[in-house]
């Protein structure tokens, strides 16, 4: 998929497909989250991803847009560290520390036909008063014109219900 079409992914209404259901991830006490994505009523491949680490000491959650590939990201990690590359678009500084998220706008490359990068090299802090399950959650859908029915958000899992 190239730049242009990412765009216009973006700018297009979107919804979330079915009801999505927590799994064991990778790791111990990690899961996963995969909410297909429709835009009018079409599947095309891309979807939400929600990672979610059970029994830290404080929340830890990523929230991934993924067409693939990603193209935005909020991490709620108050212990989190990023370092952004350069070129850094102005106002963003090189370090950001705890909770962050890397938007399309600062991750897309120059030319809009360019292909899409692989990796969200761009950070900017997030406001605290965000880093809540699952008010996050909800304030990344909506800027990401993606409706979501709020009685299908699923509770977050706990470490002894999916062990």
């Amino acid at each position: 998929m190239k730049c242009n079409e990412a765009s216009a992914f973006l700018s297009a209404n979107k919804t979330l497909l079915g009801k999505p259901r927590w799994e064991h991830g990778s790791r111990p006490n990690q899961f996963r989250l995969i909410w297909p994505i429709a835009v009018d009523g079409i599947g095309m491949g891309s979807r939400l991803e929600l990672n979610y680490a059970a029994g830290a000491p404080h929340l830890k959650l990523s929230i991934i847009l993924n067409i693939p590939p990603p193209i935005a990201r909020v991490d709620i990690d108050k212990t989190a560290a990023h370092t952004n590359q350069h070129p850094r678009p102005p106002g963003v500084s090189r370090e950001v520390r705890g909770h962050n998220y890397h938007c399309w706008a600062d991750n897309k490359p120059p030319a809009g036909g360019a292909t899409i990068p692989r990796l969200l090299r761009i950070a900017r802090p997030l406001e605290e008063k965000l880093a809540v399950y699952p008010k996050v959650l909800l304030w990344f859908c909506a800027e990401h014109n993606i409706e979501i029915n709020r009685g299908l958000i699923p509770d977050l899992p706990s470490r002894e219900t999916l062990l």
